[in-house]
């Protein structure tokens, strides 16, 4: 019965230090982890704001074109001009 007792202590002695070894770094992880995850926010909240501009500049682009071809007499007009220059 001593034996067995002893026995059976070890193996709870052995699963704690397991356990500890396992676990004790791990609240250190988490918190890295999420300041880690914080910044990554924080660099896509601002490439999320120049990609808003790109989009912008471009729609304003696409719509000027429009303009600018779609209105009768425009697009002779610049041709004729580009044609004169070269």
């Amino acid at each position: 019965m001593r034996q067995r007792l002893f026995k059976l202590t070890k193996f709870f002695i052995k699963c704690d230090r397991n356990s500890y070894a396992l676990l004790h770094r791990r609240p250190e992880a988490i918190y890295l982890g999420m300041q880690n995850l914080n910044n990554l926010r924080q660099s896509n909240q601002s490439l999320q704001v120049k990609l808003r501009q790109i989009k912008q500049i471009l729609a304003l682009v696409v719509f000027g074109r429009q303009i600018l071809w779609t209105r009768p007499g425009i697009r002779t007009e610049i041709k004729n001009r580009l044609k004169i220059k070269v």
